[in-house]
């Protein structure tokens, strides 16, 4: 599993910190940007806590199925290794590559969506975020992989609004 069992006692110092959370325009931007190129079937950004192990979801483009807000601790796994110590991307082309750290592969599949690719974001060389973009298996070749990296500054800047951060 990706996920440990939800902290109450952090999940209620976060939402206290930033009750109203919305989508903004710099979010529409990055949605339309990744539209474009390389595209996708369901597009999420977390906010990441490094040192308190959250994520919180900032961007959803399917909000029935991950609603903005959604805080999860994060577990030390190879997918954290990757993206959160090593700063790598990860890239996962069929359900089988994903690995078990994805707990909801199963709805991963009944959105059609078969592979993803999840993208630390950083600041001031920390990890603050994680752009995840799912699509059908096999979609991120390297031209598609290339395409998602390019969105990482626009990435940056809905984090950096929503957490006021300092570039």
């Amino acid at each position: 599993m990706l996920f440990a069992p939800i902290n109450h006692q952090k999940l209620a110092v976060l939402n206290t910190q930033n009750p109203n959370r919305t989508e903004n325009s710099s979010s529409a931007n990055l949605i339309r940007r990744a539209k474009e190129s390389p595209g996708f079937l369901l597009l999420t950004l977390m906010s990441i806590s490094v040192p308190e192990l959250l994520a919180e979801r900032i961007i959803s483009t399917n909000h029935d199925v991950y609603p903005l807000s959604g805080i999860k601790p994060l577990r030390k796994n190879d997918w954290f290794e990757k993206v959160i110590e090593q700063e790598q991307t990860f890239v996962a082309n069929s359900p089988d590559t994903m690995g078990e750290q994805f707990y909801d592969r199963e709805v991963f599949e009944k959105l059609g969506c078969g592979s993803v690719i999840n993208i630390p974001i950083l600041n001031n060389n920390e990890v603050v975020g994680c752009l995840n973009l799912l699509h059908t298996a096999g979609y991120f070749n390297k031209a598609n992989i290339q395409a998602a990296q390019a969105l990482t500054p626009w990435a940056k800047s809905v984090c950096a609004e929503h957490y006021e951060l300092k570039s």
